[in-house]
């Protein structure tokens, strides 16, 4: 989930973890800690003479330090709340893995995944109106292209804001969604689905800096807290065009074809959905890809 300026064309790529390894590396994800925290604690000794700086690196060290801690406890969380136990060799299209396994859900997280539901499986198949029918009129009020792809400096940020579309229509939103396409891959399939929060105190952004990022993002303050019901995190399989395979693959120090040939090479980016409470029933009120991450 990391989610500077950058010469680089196109957003690093990941394939799916390998859960059962990762979860050999726990002992070093301690190291992790300690030795991050460790310098961390020392910069921000050292940048304490500057107010603004200092201030951004104390956020920016404990969104750090929460993302490995989450990491280092629950591994890579699936539709359960748990972690995952999908075999490398089950189909990544596999419904039963993502969708149906909610037993340890509360009735609310229950609510929540079956409302984005629609929304999710609409932008992984390509059907650009019926995702489009499952938003609220708050998440139709205006669309930012930093939604749809990743805006890697403050410059470009800006830009995406001011040339933000207001009341955007259908068609607006599947243009918007093609820059996706170009950006992360075209959706082919959804791969990984987590109910990330229904707490209240969490879905208003009164919480640390990763688990805003994790469960609301760049919600906009026009959303109001009170009617925000849950959030949602989905994988979705992408199928990268010739020039982002070609960039992998020099990556990765291996030639195009055999990376497109590689069956354990899945890469995904993420989409996270807000739901709101609007006309008695829950709608997507916002959302946001993000790039593949080691902590999905």
């Amino acid at each position: 989930m990391n989610h500077a300026a950058s010469t680089k064309k196109f957003p690093k790529v990941l394939s799916r973890p390998n859960i059962r390894g990762l979860r050999k590396l726990r002992v070093d994800r301690f190291l992790l800690i300690f030795l991050v925290s460790t310098t961390l604690r020392t910069l921000m000794f050292l940048l304490a003479s500057c107010p603004s700086s200092f201030r951004m690196l104390v956020t920016w060290f404990r969104a750090f330090r929460w993302a490995i801690l989450v990491s280092v406890a629950g591994g890579l969380v699936g539709c359960d709340g748990g972690s995952q136990s999908r075999s490398d060799s089950e189909p990544a299209e596999s419904k039963a893995s993502v969708w149906d396994d909610t037993s340890e859900m509360v009735s609310e997280e229950k609510r929540v995944l079956a409302a984005a539901r629609p929304f999710i499986e609409a932008i992984a198949s390509g059907d650009d109106a019926a995702a489009y029918a499952q938003l609220s009129s708050h998440a139709k009020t205006r669309m930012s292209l930093s939604q749809f792809v990743v805006a890697e400096d403050d410059e470009t940020i800006a830009k995406y804001e001011a040339e933000a579309i207001h009341n955007p229509t259908s068609e607006d939103f599947s243009m918007l969604l093609k820059r996706t396409a170009i950006h992360f891959g075209k959706p082919q399939a959804v791969i990984g689905v987590s109910v990330m929060s229904v707490d209240p105190t969490v879905l208003a952004g009164k919480t640390e800096a990763m688990e805003r990022a994790l469960t609301i993002g760049q919600i906009p303050d026009s959303v109001p807290a009170e009617i925000r019901k849950g959030s949602v995190r989905a994988q979705l399989l992408v199928k990268l065009n010739p020039d982002q395979l070609r960039e992998v693959a020099d990556q990765q120090g291996r030639d195009k074809d055999e990376v497109e040939k590689d069956e354990s090479f899945k890469p995904y980016c993420n989409l996270k959905a807000v739901l709101v409470e609007e006309g008695g029933s829950l709608k997507v009120g916002y959302f946001e890809f993000t790039p593949a991450s080691m902590w999905d």
